[in-house]
């Protein structure tokens, strides 16, 4: 038969640190009460290095509002530049103008107010095939439609030159220049500086090309007419505005760097 401890007045097992807790009483008071939600909610919480401060975020958002706005200005900024940078307008005091056949009558037409303006003493006009009609037409190449056309607007004959180029897949406009300089070293025309017209956006790349064929003793100003298939101060508005501006743009890229201009 087991042997009981004998209980002594005042002996009670509930309040013994070491008494093991019978069914249905509380546990020691030394053991902390938790609820298995809370317990489950902070070992469910990501540490402490996962989740940034506050302070932290607020400036990675506005890091992020001032590179937009910085892009938002560059794209504003380029979009009205770079037009006036494709279509200089900056001619010099030169007797000679310069004109690519293929541009439209009514570049022409500003074209001969401009020789008229300034006592000019003759008009040279370049362009090579036409690309279509040439069979059908009395003229068959840009050069000679210009002409034809200057003639029709009252220019006298004996102030025009006409100078066709030979048909190119490609660097038309320098293997005009090409042609301008061939043409003055058969015919011994002396040619000390020229008023290149153009239009539009193709101005620049137009002026590239002649000077490097005519070489640096022939100073080389530009008049860009401007095109009217599109409005130059808003180009992005139209479809004609957006390819004109951005082909010429890789048009140039491709005369700085891909024409062999020493050929």
């Amino acid at each position: 038969m087991p042997r009981t401890e004998p209980q002594g007045p005042g002996t009670n097992t509930h309040h013994r640190p070491d008494a093991d807790p019978t069914p249905g009483s509380r546990p020691p008071l030394s053991t902390p009460i938790r609820p298995r939600a809370l317990r489950a909610s902070v070992r469910d919480q990501p540490p402490a290095s996962a989740c940034p401060p506050r302070g932290l975020r607020r400036r990675h958002a506005l890091t992020i509002l001032l590179l937009l706005g910085v892009a938002v200005a560059a794209t504003a900024l380029f979009a009205r530049t770079i037009h006036p940078f494709l279509a200089p307008v900056d001619p010099i005091d030169s007797p000679t103008l310069v004109v690519e056949g293929w541009i439209p009558d009514y570049a022409l037409e500003s074209a001969l107010e401009h020789h008229r303006a300034h006592a000019g003493q003759r008009i040279i006009t370049t362009g090579g095939p036409l690309p279509r009609g040439s069979h059908l037409a009395e003229y068959t190449n840009h050069a000679a439609v210009a002409g034809a056309t200057l003639l029709k607007l009252g220019i006298p004959t004996n102030q025009l030159l006409v100078v066709p180029s030979p048909r190119l897949d490609r660097n038309r406009t320098f293997a005009s220049a090409i042609a301008l300089r061939q043409f003055c070293d058969t015919n011994h025309l002396r040619l000390d500086s020229i008023n290149l017209v153009s239009l539009g956006a193709h101005a620049r790349r137009s002026r590239i090309c002649f000077q490097a064929a005519l070489a640096d003793h022939v100073r080389v100003g530009i008049i860009a007419i401007e095109n009217r298939d599109y409005d130059p101060v808003a180009w992005w508005k139209s479809s004609e505005g957006v390819k004109s501006v951005l082909s010429e743009l890789l048009g140039l890229a491709y005369a700085w760097l891909a024409i062999d201009y020493g050929s």
